[in-house]
């Protein structure tokens, strides 16, 4: 979780204390707005809101008063309100560029994100000076994903203000998000040398310091905020994380329930739980916890656009049909395509899933129990229940024990896997060559994909075992593929794959298929084919901890790195165990 100042989303600004107009009225409201300035800083806001009220009677076009009165509102929670009185401050004196300013807070706090930035730049227009302003239109280009735009109010709020912790932690931010980690972490250390007991720029520090793989650096800038603000829920949350990512799962389990004890409501710590549960089995809750993706995961994805009820395992009207909605990666979905075939048997009136391109072949072949579908319905009505592929587990109650791991459940189209059964024969390999499918690089969409990906020069021990035919499944571009296809240690005929039931089919051909943790070690585990996985040591969820072997996939085997980023050792451990049973083929052994 990126943790932001506050300053551009509480909705206040300090209060107006302005010179107002000589005449008598509007000397009385002056005097009242004084004397509700008094009460709001003693925290009597109802008692101040009478005072700006009381002003308003006697000059209502006192825009300081609407102002304040906005303040109150939106200390309330009113943002509605505290919303509309700051736009008839504006309309009371178009120039002033407080007004501006929390109109764009009270903005961003009703979700209109275009309309805050159009506030902020207004009162930047009307006060070039407005450091906090610059500060809080950075916030907002960060929420709309106007990374670069951010990063440049920063500065000039830096070029105003050199000293302003709040724009140094917030540009780390920002910078973060642009993947310059070097940067971020400069900004973050500045906003330490200037408020060493900034909480928030502690965590920050270590978000910036976990992406980098640096977990015990990570530990001790969360520690260093809990010290200075120990009921600081995000600072326990982030630690669950960097605690999990460290093999400790017991302390991660504890620190994110730490967090929700401070913060109950807390969707992200309730995230970050579920997935510690789930690495360590405790599927029973961690499903349940798991709900919280929606809202608390990373990155946030919005829920399946649905006005049907979510099916979570309640009882069923004999001819109740069910709409399976995809989501999140091209993994995740072939790992929880097992739970179409159950989902067809409790729903006898029918399940439709819909699915995306590159699936559809695949989906249609292997489930055709399942209505495929490849367009989102509008109309929904033919439906009673909706459930996102990756809530069927808590539908089932699924525990570890009772992971449906049945394979193959995948099924390619046999016209396809005869195609490349031809093509390979038409290489003239000898018969005791082993045909072996290799992925080294994930999509590089995937915010943890430089964590996962292994040069071929890395692999080169693999790939220089004799008696192995080596074929690429990597459908991601790889400048680094052509000299090894170039030599003829790797075949590569991806130009040819247009969806996974061509892959699917190609891989069909093959005696072992060896991956990165990415699309491809799915799809081979879900063919039912031998698969090994090069997993990296801060293991995804669904590979657990200390296996190697997979509850999900019978035939998968898993070599998990020691230390983290060295590839180099599990290359080495892996060549050593395919030597192995390269020698006893040649035994006759296997």
């Amino acid at each position: 979780m990126k943790i932001f100042d506050p300053f551009r989303s509480t909705g206040t600004v300090p209060v107006d204390r302005s010179a107002s107009k000589p005449d008598t009225s509007v000397q009385e409201a002056s005097q009242l707005i004084d004397e509700g300035n008094a009460l709001e800083d003693a925290g009597q806001l109802e008692e101040a809101m009478q005072r700006y009220e009381a002003a308003l009677l006697l000059a209502p076009n006192l825009a300081r008063a609407h102002l304040n009165r906005g303040n109150i509102l939106s200390a309330r929670g009113d943002m509605q309100g505290a919303l509309t009185a700051y736009s008839t401050a504006i309309k009371c004196n178009p120039d002033y560029a407080g007004a501006h300013y929390n109109l764009g807070n009270a903005s961003v706090r009703l979700g209109h994100l275009e309309a805050a930035v159009d506030a902020y730049q207004n009162a930047i227009r009307l006060q070039p000076d407005y450091a906090d302003a610059e500060v809080a239109l950075g916030g907002v280009l960060e929420d709309m994903g106007r990374y670069d735009d951010a990063v440049a109010s920063y500065h000039r709020a830096l070029q105003i203000k050199p000293d302003y912790a709040e724009a140094h932690n917030n540009l780390g931010n920002a910078l973060t998000e642009l993947g310059q980690f070097d940067e971020a972490m400069a900004s973050y250390h500045r906003a330490l040398q200037i408020k060493p007991d900034y909480a928030e720029a502690h965590v920050n520090l270590g978000n910036a310091l976990k992406d980098l793989g640096q977990l015990d650096a990570a530990v001790a800038s969360y520690h260093r905020a809990q010290q200075v603000k120990p009921d600081f829920a995000e600072a326990h949350s982030n630690l669950g994380n960097a605690l999990k990512e460290l093999g400790q799962y017991d302390e991660a389990v504890a620190s994110c329930r730490r967090a929700l004890e401070i913060k109950p409501d807390f969707v992200e710590a309730h995230a970050n739980l579920g997935i510690a549960l789930l690495e360590t089995g405790q599927y029973s809750e961690g499903w349940q916890e798991y709900e919280y993706r929606w809202e608390g995961g990373s990155p946030k994805q919005p829920r399946p656009p649905s006005p049907l009820p979510q099916w979570t395992g309640q009882k069923l009207a004999h001819n109740d049909r069910l709409l399976v909605f995809v989501e999140q990666g091209l993994g995740d979905m072939l790992q929880f395509a097992r739970y179409l075939p159950l989902a067809a048997e409790r729903f006898p009136g029918g399940v439709s899933v819909h699915v995306i391109g590159p699936m559809l072949k695949l989906f249609r072949r292997s489930f055709p129990m399942i209505d495929v579908l490849d367009t989102l319905p509008a109309d929904q009505r033919a439906w009673q229940w909706q459930c996102p592929l990756l809530s069927l587990p808590l539908a089932f109650g699924t525990t570890l024990d009772t992971i449906p791991h049945k394979v193959p459940y995948l099924t390619p189209d046999p016209v396809r896997v005869t195609y490349w059964q031809n093509r390979i024969a038409a290489l003239g390999l000898p018969a005791s060559t082993r045909k072996i499918g290799v992925v080294g690089k994930p999509g590089t969409l995937m915010k943890t994909a430089p964590q996962r990906a292994l040069t071929l020069q890395t692999m080169a021990p693999l790939l220089n075992q004799p008696d192995c035919a080596w074929f690429s499944l990597q459908k991601e571009p790889d400048p680094e593929r052509a000299p090894w296809v170039a030599s003829g240690k790797l075949i590569d005929w991806t130009d040819e794959f247009g969806d996974f039931n061509e892959t699917a089919s190609l891989a069909m051909n093959l005696d072992l298929i060896i991956s990165v943790d990415t699309s491809v070690a799915h799809l081979a585990g879900g063919l039912g084919l031998p698969t090994w996985l090069l997993n990296r040591h801060a293991s995804d969820w669904r590979w657990m901890r200390n296996r190697e072997d997979s509850p999900w996939y019978p035939s998968m085997r898993i070599f998990t790195q020691n230390k983290a980023g060295d590839w180099d050792e599990v290359v080495n451990r892996m060549s050593a165990v395919l030597t192995d049973e390269l020698q006893k083929v040649q035994d006759g052994i296997i």
